[in-house]
């Protein structure tokens, strides 16, 4: 039966092979077609193609344009005198990376500022950054103190001052 079986195969192996070995081989590379380019154009084709070119307008119909810009108005720059009360800041983050780490503090009005190590607040300057604390060296008639503002937990204050 094995015997049989390989005579079968060896029979379809050489009925594959048949046309292959009828072809014989070819020694020339079958023909590729030569495409031409398309003339570049010049002089009068070139101002023809740059004057009847398709003039795009938009406009917005009376609705919002989406490509305005969201913000309106005059921004106000900070002035050298509007530095921050250690008295009022409450720290609410630190972000930290590779090259910096700043802390995110928010003032008694609400409004958002970010703090770096040497920052200048009122009567005082930001000396140290943790990842859940900010301290304040903080300079009143002539002493200095450390103050230290934590990132607040549910229900507990948010100084230390030593």
């Amino acid at each position: 039966m094995r015997a049989n079986q390989r005579w079968i195969l060896l029979g379809l192996c050489l009925l594959m092979a048949t046309p292959v070995l009828a072809a014989g081989p070819t020694d020339t590379p079958p023909e590729s077609k030569q495409v031409e380019a398309e003339p570049v154009p010049t002089g009068q084709a070139i101002d023809d193609l740059l004057l009847n070119r398709e003039q795009y307008f938009y406009s917005s119909f009376g609705r919002l344009d989406p490509f305005g810009s969201l913000l309106k108005g005059k921004f106000a720059r900070s002035q050298n005198g509007d530095l921050l009360d250690v008295g009022e800041l409450e720290l609410k983050g630190v972000v930290w990376g590779n090259e910096d780490k700043f802390a995110v503090v928010e003032d008694k009005r609400e409004h958002s500022h970010i703090l770096r190590e040497g920052d200048r607040v009122v009567n005082g300057r930001i000396t140290r950054i943790t990842q859940s604390s900010m301290t304040v060296a903080h300079y009143f008639f002539g002493e200095t103190s450390s103050v230290t503002i934590y990132m607040k937990e549910e229900g507990e204050g948010s100084y230390d001052a030593p």
